[in-house]
């Protein structure tokens, strides 16, 4: 018969049953736990009456679905946590993810160090998944020797794993993934059902060099990602130059955020934009007020639809397309050619002049580029572009090799390479048959040393003066 512990897993509240005789299993979410910790659990759990146990697996089961959702909440957790230690008050899981939802980051860090990773191996991956998903460089030291602790000695696998996502995350923080301040080309709208097309897309525009704002990508789905979604949406919208609209029956649904959050804004910072005259009359506002965009279509709608009103008055007066690259194609237009009213009104209030290199503004009296550090100019983006296409249309001309000549102190005389040297034995045999050689001199009777001047008798220092009382 299969032994069952009822509502014991700290982690989600479920059922625990033995696969052998010193392991139980939770049969909700898969965790293992040795069976001192199962014991343990089961002993706290019989100290409560039988509602207080279901209402603890009840609120055990809702924690962990708030961790592991896609956008974390913090007031959420923090709401469960506070109803788990009305019950439980010394419930390890309930008090951590108290204070990691919090703002105090060297609290959080201490409690990271302070974690016995004996006692409470089987929520250890729990954890780990939730910092590295909220992952800051406060606590990032901690968090990788929290893994070397957990998982050198016992899992390799997992300690591999994990110390990679690190890696990699950390990465993505020191890059600027996550920043919806750092300016970029295009600001993706979608619909979750169609991120395949979205991929695509992305990754044709990117290979253009496009910069591209993916709120799936660039979007932390970490502590309070929920309490920020919308004002971090707002802000990456505002650092984006375009508006890329994935238009499909999905996206140009009522309830989805792409039309009634995303291009809502962008409408509303339009018509902010627009002299007063249009505030009653979108479809007049001219093109120079607006933020560039294009409507790339995926599918077509069955039926018309209110949705569908909506888009067209958005997209009035703008070209529609059909593919990746003609998406490409359009943004790439629009930033250069068309450039809005702002940057009408930046480049002439503010007297900025471009690198013919790099393209970099700088203000009008610098003398190198603030970027690539090169002395070329141009004033407009209009000569910045005919620039561009003269370099494109230019062939490569192909590398020559250029070699070091030596230092030539007379100009008028032409440098003439260097003959081999002959071998070292035929030169020597030339130099003993040249006429210079013929009647060497003779050494046959050299000086002769044979009385050298004798030093039998040096001067004698027998007695030599005496210091032994100096003055």
């Amino acid at each position: 018969m299969e032994l069952v512990k009822q509502s014991c897993c700290q982690n989600c509240g479920g059922n625990l049953y033995q696969i052998s005789t010193d392991q139980w299993k939770c049969k909700f979410c898969g965790v293992v736990f040795d069976a001192a910790n199962a014991e343990k659990q089961a002993q706290e759990l019989q100290l409560l009456d039988h509602i207080k146990q279901e209402l603890l697996s009840n609120l055990r089961k809702n924690l962990y679905d708030a961790v592991n959702a896609e956008y974390i909440s913090n007031s959420d957790i923090h709401q469960l946590c506070m109803e788990i230690k009305k019950i439980l008050p010394n419930d390890f899981l309930a008090n951590f993810y108290e204070i990691a939802t919090g703002n105090n980051l060297k609290a959080l860090t201490k409690r990271i160090r302070e974690i016995n990773v004996e006692e409470n191996y089987a929520s250890i991956d729990s954890i780990v998944s939730f910092l590295i998903r909220s992952l800051q460089a406060e606590y990032l030291l901690e968090l990788n020797n929290l893994i070397e602790r957990a998982y050198k000695s016992r899992d390799l696998v997992k300690f591999e794993r994990f110390s990679t996502l690190v890696s990699e995350e950390s990465s993505k923080v020191q890059m600027g993934v996550y920043e919806t301040k750092l300016p970029r080309d295009a600001f993706i709208a979608y619909s979750s059902k169609d991120m395949d097309s979205v991929s695509e897309l992305v990754e044709i525009l990117e290979a253009e060099g496009i910069k591209c704002f993916v709120a799936a990508r660039n979007l932390r789905h970490g502590k309070g990602s929920v309490e920020n979604y919308d004002a971090a949406l707002k802000e990456a919208m505002d650092h984006c130059k375009s508006f890329v609209y994935v238009s499909s029956m999905n996206s140009r649904s009522l309830d989805c955020d792409a039309l009634n959050v995303e291009l809502s804004y962008i409408r509303n910072k339009d018509l902010e934009n627009a002299p007063p005259e249009y505030k009653n009359n979108y479809t007049a506002i001219p093109h120079k007020y607006k933020k560039p965009r294009v409507e790339y279509r995926i599918a077509e709608s069955a039926r018309p639809s209110a949705a569908d009103s909506i888009t067209n008055e958005f997209f009035d007066g703008y070209e529609r397309v059909y593919s990746p690259e003609e998406t490409a194609s359009r943004i790439v237009h629009q930033l250069l050619v068309m450039p809005t009213a702002a940057e009408q009104e930046k480049t002439e209030t503010k007297s900025i002049k471009y690198c013919a290199n790099c393209g970099h503004e700088n203000a009008v009296n610098t003398k190198f580029c603030a970027e690539c550090g090169k002395t070329e100019f141009v004033n407009t983006v209009a000569e910045l572009i005919q620039l561009s296409n003269q370099k494109k249309a230019t062939p490569p001309q192909p590398q020559t090799q250029f070699y070091a000549q030596p230092q030539c102190y007379a100009p008028q005389q032409l440098y003439t390479p260097p003959q081999p040297c002959p071998p070292l034995q035929s030169q020597m045999q030339s130099q003993m048959q040249s006429p210079s050689y013929a009647n060497p001199p003779s050494y046959a009777n050299p000086p002769s040393y044979a009385n050298p001047p004798s030093y039998a008798n040096p001067p004698s220092y027998a007695n030599p003066p005496s210091y032994a009382n100096p003055p």
